[in-house]
């Protein structure tokens, strides 16, 4: 092969891997203003402040989408409210956990796990007794444990395991509500903060407060 010929071959690369690097970054950064125009949605939504979101480097166009971390945080009917996202793993198999948390005190220690039965598992849920509310439907649709399971499967009232329900009709996010301590949490596993997933959050926060009330009731 003459040496024009090389070149040619060389150049060719160069510029097909130009072409490939050009169209990830604009996916990027499209994604991330997405995600940012969603996050603005949530805050303004759920009467919640915004941190984060800046560029990492604001001068260089083609990196936009490297923004630092957003966190929404507030006051959200009473409670205080947290949403942010998690990072597990890394490489390929890293995942992306969307994180709605309220906090308040559990002086008495109740635990809980109610999930999609999709893969979700905590290493806790190893200490914890499965609940069966007699709800075949809520039953087959969710996954839940308890350190007092005779207490949650009277609390967990008709209405509230419908809205848990109707929250993941549908949907096949590996996804579940979890109270750990003080920590009362959703925690969805999505790519990205999607307009559905936006959605989802505000469902999800308001079921937090109800869950909350329980812990509040079992606390008193």
């Amino acid at each position: 092969m003459s040496a024009p010929i090389i070149i040619l071959v060389v150049l060719a690369f160069i510029a097909i891997d130009a072409a490939t690097l050009f169209f990830v970054f604009r996916r990027l950064k499209e994604q991330a203003t997405r995600n940012n125009a969603n996050w603005k949605w949530l805050a303004e939504r759920m009467g919640l402040q915004v941190e984060g979101g800046q560029q990492v480097y604001p001068t260089v166009n083609w990196l936009a989408f490297l923004t630092t971390p957003v966190v929404l945080s507030g006051q959200y009917r009473g409670h205080t409210m947290r949403l942010y996202v998690v990072w597990e793993g890394s490489g390929r198999s890293r995942t992306r956990h969307y994180i709605a948390q309220i906090t308040g005190p559990n002086a008495r220690g109740l635990r809980f796990e109610c999930a999609r039965p999709q893969g979700f598992f905590s290493r806790n849920r190893m200490k914890l007794a499965e609940v069966k509310t007699g709800n075949s439907a809520f039953d087959g649709a969710c996954q839940t444990w308890s350190n007092d399971p005779a207490f949650l499967k009277v609390a967990l009232l008709p209405e509230l395991q419908n809205r848990v329900q109707e929250l993941w009709k549908g949907r096949k996010s590996v996804a579940g509500f979890r109270l750990d301590g003080e920590a009362l949490l959703y925690d969805c596993v999505e790519p990205e903060l999607s307009d559905t997933l936006r959605e989802d959050l505000v469902k999800a926060a308001d079921i937090l407060c109800e869950l909350r009330g329980i812990a509040m009731f079992y606390n008193r």
